[in-house]
């Protein structure tokens, strides 16, 4: 269950505060069930979406230049980035997928 999912990551999230080494796995874990709940409700809940681009970039800061997972944060981010262009059209979120 989604919902159940979305609530043990934030649990998780609690479990490793601010300087913990695998905070931005947490991170990523809750944009993860963020999204496919997002995609399962079809054009799904904006707030979903827009939480998850919110927690990407936290995760993102993270994730300095030279550290192993900041490729993946990046492509998590902007897939993110493009879901929501791609469902609401605005172009600076097609600009920040390529700056990024």
């Amino acid at each position: 269950d989604l919902d159940e999912s979305i609530e043990l990551h934030r649990a998780a999230i609690l479990l490793r505060p601010p300087g913990h080494s695998d905070r931005s796995h947490s991170f990523n874990n809750l944009t993860n069930s963020l999204l496919d709940r997002f995609r399962q409700r079809g054009r799904g809940v904006q707030s979903d979406l827009d939480e998850s681009i919110e927690l990407h970039r936290a995760a993102l800061l993270l994730c300095p230049v030279g550290h192993s997972d900041r490729s993946w944060s990046l492509n998590n981010l902007t897939l993110s980035l493009r879901d929501r262009f791609t469902q609401q059209g605005v172009l600076s979120d097609l600009d920040e997928c390529i700056q990024l």
